[in-house]
């Protein structure tokens, strides 16, 4: 265990001292744009799935060390929320939210272009509203991976495109009727793709 210990602080030193001369990038991100989720719901009754069309808005930060002319090396944070109705079931209304933190690597195309790709740990959750005053909801963790492409890169302000996908189980689900809230046994899976377009402020 020492040694294991010894390793990962050797590490930190590397990378440290590694990217303390590099130039760093950052940037805030807004964006919008689609987002298809998928659930699928099993208990003793058997599986169900759902899915629903939904709109989507995100913020996002990015922290990149350049330690090349072509790559540049960090980590990322991204919060997603998106809101529409079932699929087929125009009475019930849900709205999900993600959060993704990860480490992030940056290619940098040309000096007007890069593509940035981060991976990490993901919270999500999802509230679905019935009739009836009703409500059932769930909060997951997993995993999930982001993919854009900036362009005008070297100026303060900046287009991009992408694409991201969050996955997270969860093995409770609580259902909420006339503001008395049940806990109940169901393992889910969440499965978030989005596609958006957004506007990056960068420093």
């Amino acid at each position: 265990m020492k040694r294991l210990f010894s390793l990962v602080f050797c590490l930190v030193i590397l990378l440290s001292s590694g990217v303390a001369y590099a130039e760093y990038d950052g940037d805030l991100q807004l964006n919008t744009g689609y987002t298809y989720l998928s659930v699928s719901k099993e208990d003793k009754r058997g599986t169900e799935k759902e899915s629903s069309d939904n709109f989507a808005l995100g913020f996002s930060n990015h922290n990149l060390w350049r330690v090349s002319d072509l790559v540049s090396v960090g980590f990322m944070e991204k919060l997603d929320f998106s809101f529409g109705d079932l699929t087929g079931e125009d009475d019930n209304f849900c709205f999900e939210l993600g959060i993704l933190c990860g480490p992030s690597v940056g290619f940098n195309i040309t000096q007007n272009i890069s593509v940035v790709l981060g991976t990490g740990f993901v919270i999500g959750g999802v509230i679905v509203s019935g009739e009836d005053d009703s409500s059932i909801d769930w909060v997951g963790f997993g995993g999930g991976t982001d993919l854009q492409v900036k362009f005008l890169a070297s100026r303060f302000v900046s287009p991009i495109v992408g694409f991201s996908w969050l996955h997270f189980t969860s093995d409770e689900m609580t259902l909420t009727i006339s503001e008395h809230s049940y806990d109940f046994a169901v393992d889910s899976t969440t499965n978030v793709f989005k596609a958006y377009a957004g506007v990056s402020l960068n420093f």
